[in-house]
Order: C-alpha cells, then structure tokens, then sequence
C-alpha cells in the first residue's frame, strides 16, 4: 500500500498575524492597502471604487493569514474562480516581507503561490474570500 505524502503536510498554509498584510488584490476586483488606524482599508483599484467594506476586508485579511487547508486533494485546480494576492509586511522576528498569490477554483479548491499541491478550503473560509467588499 502507498501512502501519500500529503498526509504528513501541515494543513497551516500561512500563519501570520492580521496586522502585517499591507495589500490585498484581487484579479477583476479591487486593490486595497491598509490604511493609518486598526482595521481602516483604502481602495487603490479601480480607481472608482469609492468604498471598500473594512469589516469584511479584515476578515479576508484574517482568512489569508491564519489560511489552514481541510484536506490536500488529488487532482489540479479546475476553473479558477478568484486570484488574491496578499503582501506581508517583515516581521520583527525577521520573517521577510513576501507576496503570496491564492489561486481559488470551484468547490473551494485552491492552490497557494506556484505550488502544484491542491487542496479543499473549509466552506466558511471560501465564503469569506469570495465575498464582494468594494463598491
């Protein structure tokens, strides 16, 4: 019998806190940079977009950085839905500032950076990332 190597992969994908992502892109949708006080988002794409949710972009901030996989699946990223990329900021513990890119398919399937691994998002987190939060 065969056994994956998937089953002894850490399903934290990224763990940083809230506070360091600097930016927050989505392809087709809105580009938002965080703002001077806690929890304040300014859009920077389109240029129309007047409004941005900040609640809701807080939460998309906490999903991408506390990003935790139900499972790793068999299989490639069929149909991509959403691509979000979040830039963190160094850390004083000295991790680097990074961008890292999510690429989001259907039935919550996705893929992290260029990693060919895929694998199943929780329903709840999914929901938070294809959320609409700009105006």
């Amino acid at each position: 019998m065969r056994v994956s190597a998937l089953l002894f992969r850490s399903r934290e994908l990224i763990q940083r806190d809230p506070s360091e992502v600097a930016r927050i892109a989505v392809s087709g949708g809105a580009t938002v940079e965080r703002g001077e006080l806690v929890g304040e988002w300014k859009p920077v794409e389109p240029a129309n977009a007047s409004m941005v949710d900040s609640a809701m972009v807080s939460s998309v901030a906490r999903a991408l950085t506390q990003l935790t996989a139900a499972e790793f699946v068999d299989g490639r990223l069929q149909e991509r839905v959403r691509v979000i990329e979040v830039s963190l900021d160094a850390t004083p513990l000295g991790e680097p500032a990074t961008t890292r890119t999510l690429r989001l398919g259907k039935n919550c399937r996705a893929t992290l950076d260029d990693a060919p691994v895929v694998f199943a998002l929780p329903r709840s987190t999914c929901d938070i990332l294809l959320s609409t939060w700009w105006k």
